[in-house]
């Protein structure tokens, strides 16, 4: 199994462990009324305001990082097509885990505007990415048609219990006698809302388990300043340099040894025709005084 599938995995673990941890220390110091509470409830006080902060930061930026490799699992498979709908869908995500880091940062009881901006980034945010994602690789043929279904009715639901968190969080539009009930409804919705957004990601264990990127990047090459001395016919010096790679001067080296090789068969070849002129001149001196002898008999 890669191990970019672990990511959604931890991220996952991560996020539950730390909600439930946060809603336990919240019932174990009453910092809460009731058993029924939103999640913001659970990070407005210490002990859990700094567990809440640490785990939605961690979360924020490990969901970055799964989301960027979404968008290198799309741009493969896409063959680098739609680049403008893989960029509008990476910054989407991103914003979305922007959104997720000010909940964190803003408790709801002592910062409450960032605090709900925050939340309205990260919920619709993390649903116009899920959707579009899902949209844009199955048209590209790079998920199956199950896996398609599955996340799209995952964010359908995601929808409407956002809807519903958003309908029922005020409620002086309603009967008194609803109050409670309408309570009830509102905060199961945000639980079940961030649930399915949590499934969602759980689902990219799929494609990045097939994801597949360079392990090491190339090396660049490194370049040497060479300098070369050459003296005119006129006598004169004259200094050039150049930059040059490695494999350039390799490649340099080995014409050089190969010209100096054939300048040594060169001389050796001039040696013997040295050596034979010298013989031949040998030759004809003694022609020469068998001829003079001759003449003299």
């Amino acid at each position: 199994m890669n191990r970019l599938a672990f990511l959604p995995i931890i991220w996952s673990i991560l996020v539950s462990v730390g909600l439930i941890t946060t809603f336990i220390l919240t019932i174990e110091y009453h910092h809460h009324d009731n058993y029924v509470m939103y999640i913001s409830n659970t990070g407005c006080f210490e002990p859990e305001k700094s567990i809440f902060f640490g785990v939605l930061a961690l979360a924020a930026a490990l969901d970055a990082i799964i989301k960027y490799y979404m968008y290198k699992h799309l741009s493969i498979g896409s063959e680098n097509r739609h680049p403008w709908a893989r960029n509008a869908i990476l910054a989407i995500g991103w914003i979305s885990c922007v959104g997720t880091f000010m909940v964190g940062a803003s408790p709801l009881n002592s910062r409450p505007l960032p605090h709900r901006i925050g939340t309205v980034l990260s919920f619709v945010g993390a649903t116009i990415h899920n959707i579009w994602l899902a949209k844009l690789q199955y048209k590209l043929n790079i998920s199956s048609r199950p896996m398609f279904l599955i996340r799209m009715v995952n964010a359908i639901i995601t929808i409407i219990f956002a809807a519903l968190f958003c309908l029922f969080i005020n409620r002086d539009f309603w009967a008194p006698e609803w109050q409670e009930i309408l309570f009830d409804i509102d905060v199961l919705s945000e639980w079940i809302a961030a649930a399915t957004l949590l499934i969602n990601n759980l689902t990219y264990c799929v494609d990045l388990n097939g994801l597949q990127l360079p392990r090491r990047l190339p090396r660049r090459p490194s370049v040497i300043l060479c300098w070369k001395i050459q003296i005119t016919e006129r006598g004169r010096i004259r200094v050039n340099h150049s930059w040059q790679t490695e494999e350039e001067m390799a490649t340099m080296d080995q014409h050089s040894d190969h010209d100096s090789d054939h300048s040594w068969q060169r001389e050796e070849e001039m040696a013997t025709m040295d050596q034979h002129s010298d013989h031949d001149s040998d030759h004809s001196w003694q022609r020469e005084e068998e001829m003079a002898t001759m003449d003299q008999h």
